[in-house]
């Protein structure tokens, strides 16, 4: 327990560090933060980002549909199986 409180702890010191770091350092005249800000914005424009999106909901939308067409005793049996992996691996 003492150990994942550590690790959560280092994990949020490492995230501000990175955090206040991107606001200070500044690469090419512009700080860290706000190219990337930058980039990002270009980035949803892009029409491969539109491409990967308008594919990937089809894809969720195909399997939202297929999972509602398995039967309920399914469900169950899967969620089983599901429950008795994860009990293992612990």
């Amino acid at each position: 327990m003492f150990k994942l409180i550590g690790w959560i702890l280092k994990a949020s010191v490492f995230a501000l560090v990175i955090l206040v770091a991107s606001h200070l350092i500044k690469w090419n005249g512009r700080t860290v933060s706000d190219q990337v800000r930058s980039t990002l914005s270009s980035a949803e424009k892009s029409p491969a980002l539109k491409t990967v999106k308008k594919k990937s909901k089809a894809i969720f939308g195909e399997a939202k549909d297929a999972a509602s067409e398995i039967p309920d005793h399914a469900k169950a049996e899967l969620q089983a199986l599901i429950h008795d992996d994860s009990e293992r691996k612990q």
